[in-house]
């Protein structure tokens, strides 16, 4: 439970750090998603 925990900041400061590369991924992977479906 412990090593979910730090596991779960670990991850939310890596995003906090990258959150604009990883909108700009977000985006791409919707976008890749919405053409794939129709």
């Amino acid at each position: 439970l412990l090593y979910e925990i730090n596991l779960a900041k670990g991850q939310m400061i890596y995003t906090l750090k990258n959150i604009k590369p990883l909108r700009k991924a977000v985006r791409s992977i919707k976008r890749n998603l919405y053409k794939r479906s129709y």
